[in-house]
């Protein structure tokens, strides 16, 4: 399982395991 991110609102990296984030789009893979 891959940890992974998006952006918020205020340009802060928040981190999930899901593969979209809230607004619907494609979260980032935190893993270089």
């Amino acid at each position: 399982m891959f940890l992974m991110y998006y952006l918020s609102e205020k340009g802060e990296r928040i981190y999930t395991f899901k593969k979209v984030d809230p607004a619907g789009n494609p979260t980032l893979s935190a893993h270089p």
